[in-house]
């Protein structure tokens, strides 16, 4: 009767266990990241005196290799979704017609044209000066917003590395309950731990390492350790060597993946290249219309003034530079310039110029004294004080200059719509020969308005105000006091030239034409691409890095949904599946109380018996 009580009995615990857990289960049915349980039985070895059956475990139904999809397709989620929503907010302000400095390029341009038609008309040049002002404060607002998105981009890493502490901290804290736990830890407890890897994993890309143990190593994408057994280490948001007030994480190496990764390659990826190249333009229309506008006459008859500010680059010295050099860095030539930044590094006594984004070695020439400045792709610069070994600078050329740039002319009579310089040919000359063009070579030259008178003293010699006589051959340019004027034919001797310069009142628009063409000028790029094509080209690298971004947000999500599925066919609740279990266990229950029953009966039976 013994035998047939155990075997009973053992039914009956087992029958229980498997309600016990069954309900366990469909309570959860709702909690995020719970894997469902099921109860290990076997059979006791038969015989005489045994039998029945054992509860081996709960096992907990969950399969390691679709965990570390789900972390993976998470942390790309992650990283794809912050980066889109970024990418979306860049280019919806470079594309936008409203905010965009496309209509404000277009329009200023345009205005120039209108004062190559018209000259002197007050209005006309009021109109262009409106407009300048009007497109000065596009780049202004552009460069405000960007940089207002890169602080944003430092406050949302504060956060997400706050973030990420907190959950590698609590991670810490389950490997160390886990680790006590001995051979059998609880499955709520490695649930937890699964479900606080995904969560780290939204933050930041991150590898793991099961420890025997039972706890979890968590090391970032460039191995730092995160998470060791039960101790956490902190990630630090430090700040830029060369920008204190940008929040930065070189420190930990590279980083990517998650929420973190997608807000450093949005800022590097997005926010800087849109600065730098809107910058570029900015430095190039400052510099070409200030250039051109030295090359005409105002109303008043006089040189014309900039219009816009000059603009340089700056040179930021690291934090932890030990010398006292200081640099004055300047943009010699805005055609020059091939984006992005540079770092200067004093090494063995000479300094060495390298693209920051690469690496790649720049080659430097002059000396960096102010009559032999080091020059550079564009840039010049001159170094003061004494730097120490390991000294650095970083060389922003544009970065700030759309932020920079300000209207200087205020005055529509100074827009210098006239050539500075009239050719006039004498009413004597044998017609052979005729003005071409007279152009400004050298705007600052003091006697650049002096009046000059050529005469050709023969077919192949020509004499400026009487001096000696000069040799000349068809085609050749006539140069003098900052100017050069070509002839078109052959001259003969006796003809005569004059250069004057242009009288007050004028209605010339030789340089309001100038002016007008710079819109498709090739100024960028070593000659390749013009102002607008310059901005076009930023709108649509944007746009399509925004569109790609998109794309993969998507399959990412679709894949993540997938392995979501995938991991909740093996480890998810289906209630119809626990209400079977139920059913099931309910009966073998019953059966098993049933075969206790049935024991006592019998048992009883036999006392009966015994006392008869």
């Amino acid at each position: 009767m013994a035998d047939i009580l155990n075997i009973g009995t053992s039914a009956l615990l087992a029958a229980q266990r498997g309600l016990d857990v069954t309900g366990h289960n469909v309570a959860n049915v709702n909690t995020p990241n719970y894997s469902r349980q099921r109860i290990e039985q076997s059979s006791r070895p038969g015989g005489l005196l045994s039998g029945g059956v054992n509860v081996d475990l709960t096992r907990r139904l969950n399969d390691a290799l679709l965990e570390t999809r789900l972390v993976r397709g998470g942390t790309e989620t992650a990283r794809l979704s912050t980066f889109d929503s970024l990418a979306q907010r860049v280019d919806g302000l470079l594309s936008d017609p409203d905010s965009g400095l496309g209509g404000s390029l277009d329009s200023f341009f345009s205005s120039l044209s209108q004062l190559a038609a018209d000259p002197a008309s007050t209005a006309t040049r009021q109109s262009v000066l409106g407009q300048a002002q009007g497109l000065v404060s596009r780049f202004n607002s552009l460069h405000g917003e960007l940089s207002a998105l890169d602080s944003e981009i430092d406050q949302r890493l504060n956060l997400a590395v706050d973030e990420l502490n907190s959950k590698t901290t609590a991670l810490a804290q389950l490997n160390h309950r886990i680790a006590t736990a001995g051979a059998a830890p609880t499955n709520e407890l490695l649930d937890a731990r699964d479900q606080l890897v995904q969560e780290i994993a939204a933050q930041l890309g991150v590898s793991t390492v099961e420890q025997d143990d039972g706890s979890l190593n968590v090391f970032s994408g460039s191995g730092q350790p995160l998470v060791v057994g039960n101790r956490s280490i902190p990630l630090a948001v430090g700040s830029d060597a060369f920008r204190p007030n940008r929040a930065d994480l070189s420190g930990a190496g590279k980083l990517s993946g998650g929420a973190i990764g997608g807000l450093l390659d949005a800022r590097r990826e997005l926010i800087d290249p849109a600065l730098e190249k809107l910058g570029r333009v900015a430095v190039a229309i400052s510099s070409q219309v200030n250039s051109m506008q030295a090359q005409g006459a105002t109303l008043d008859g006089s040189a014309g003034a900039a219009m816009f500010t000059a603009l340089d680059g700056s040179a930021l010295p690291a934090t932890n530079n030990t010398g006292n050099a200081q640099l004055g860095l300047r943009i010699s030539d805005s055609s020059a310039l091939t984006g992005g930044d540079y770092l200067l590094r004093y090494s063995g006594g000479s300094w060495q110029l390298s693209r920051a984004s690469s690496g790649e070695a720049v080659s430097l020439t002059g000396s960096g004294t102010a009559a032999d400045p080091y020059t550079a792709e564009g840039l010049s610069f001159t170094v003061s004080g004494s730097a120490a070994d390991g000294d650095r600078f970083r060389l922003s050329p544009a970065r700030e200059a759309a932020g920079a740039l300000q209207l200087s002319l205020s005055d529509p009579r100074g827009l210098a719509a006239a050539g500075r310089l009239n050719a006039s040919a004498s009413l004597g000359n044998s017609n052979g020969a005729r003005i071409g063009s007279v152009a400004v070579t050298e705007p600052g030259n003091a006697a650049l308005s002096t009046p000059v008178s050529i005469r050709f003293t023969s077919a192949s010699s020509y004499s400026i105000d009487g001096g000696p006589d000069i040799a000349w051959s068809s085609g050749q340019s006539i140069s003098a006091n900052g100017w050069s004027l070509s002839l078109q034919g052959s001259p003969a001797a006796g003809d005569s030239f004059g250069i004057r310069p242009t009288a007050a009142g004028s209605s010339d628009n030789r340089n309001a034409q100038s002016l007008a063409g710079l819109s498709t000028a090739k100024l960028l790029d070593g000659g390749r691409s013009s102002l607008v094509s310059a901005h076009s080209a930023l709108v649509t690298q944007i746009g399509s890095t925004s569109q790609r971004a998109q794309i993969a947000k998507t399959a990412a999500e679709a894949l993540q949904t997938q392995a979501q599925g995938e991991r909740d066919s093996l480890s998810g609740v289906n209630l119809d599946e626990e209400a079977a279990n139920l059913i099931r266990y309910q009966q073998a229950y019953q059966a098993a109380a049933q075969v206790i029953a049935t024991a006592s009966a019998v048992f009883d039976s036999l006392l009966s018996a015994a006392r008869s």
